[in-house]
């Protein structure tokens, strides 16, 4: 769960640097990798008291879903106020002390019955080519979507 939060650490640190549009090639190749989230879902549920695993998930649910909503405008507004550079350093500190926060989590290691641990490393090596190859697979997806998105607004604008 930490390592896939700190591959977007560094992200909102490269945007500011970037001075050219060739420079976002390797931050988006970055952005596109959420490899937390299932991570992150199973600690959940095993954190969160019995009754409460609807509740929690709602919750988290829809406060990644208000930060979507409200982040856009609210970063837009900012950078009209304070400029994009300082926004990026501003994202970038947010990152971080989420980063701070993240490396005070216990680890959770579910324990396996002898007999079964065998069978399951033959069954986890198999599958671990898949998952490398489906994330690759979809964080291409995302990187050359979220690549094209901003050229479609220029393109309206032009239009």
């Amino acid at each position: 769960m930490v390592l896939g939060w700190l591959l977007w650490v560094p992200v909102p640190l490269m945007f500011s640097a970037a001075t050219h549009w060739a420079q976002l090639i390797p931050v988006m190749a970055l952005y596109g990798f959420f490899l937390s989230g299932p991570a992150t879902s199973a600690y959940v549920v095993t954190s969160a008291r019995k009754d409460r695993v609807t509740l929690t998930y709602t919750l988290m649910s829809a406060s990644w879903w208000i930060g979507y909503i409200f982040s856009p405008g609210l970063g837009g507004y900012l950078s009209t106020v304070v400029g994009m550079p300082t926004v990026l350093m501003m994202s970038f500190a947010l990152y971080a002390a989420a980063t701070i926060v993240l490396t005070f989590i216990r680890s959770q290691s579910a324990e396996r019955p002898v007999e079964t641990q065998k069978t399951q490393l033959n069954q986890n090596s198999s599958y671990f080519g898949r998952i490398i190859l489906l994330s690759v697979f979809f964080g291409l997806v995302f990187f050359f979507l979220n690549l094209v998105r901003p050229l479609v607004v220029q393109f309206f604008q032009d239009v």
